[in-house]
């Protein structure tokens, strides 16, 4: 029976990752946002009802920072998108994920 990583556990383990690591791993040309966690599927479905825009990502489910993957042909396009959308509560820079992700 395969078992399943509860949201804590996810969480501490990106917690524990360095500062530096972090920085590396995130995707200039993603868009990164702010959702209420029961959004998540919602804004899922609108962004793969636009094919080839991105693929979206949830990266910290706890505090509902999600992120879509584009290109940089498709970041402005996505970002209008999402900012037509009531539920998205605000949008993040690289650096402005980073305390998210390392906050203790």
């Amino acid at each position: 029976m395969r078992r399943e990583r509860s949201v804590s556990t996810v969480d501490t383990t990106i917690q524990n990752t360095t500062l530096a690591q972090v920085g590396k791993c995130l995707d200039k040309d993603a868009v990164y946002f702010i959702i209420n966690p029961c959004d998540t599927n919602y804004v899922n479905r609108i962004i793969e009802g636009y094919e080839y825009l991105g693929v979206m990502t949830t990266v910290l489910p706890s505090k509902g920072l999600v992120m879509v993957r584009t290109t940089s042909d498709t970041y402005a396009l996505t970002k209008t998108i999402l900012s037509s959308l009531d539920i998205v509560k605000n949008f993040l820079t690289q650096e402005e994920v980073i305390p998210y992700l390392t906050e203790r």
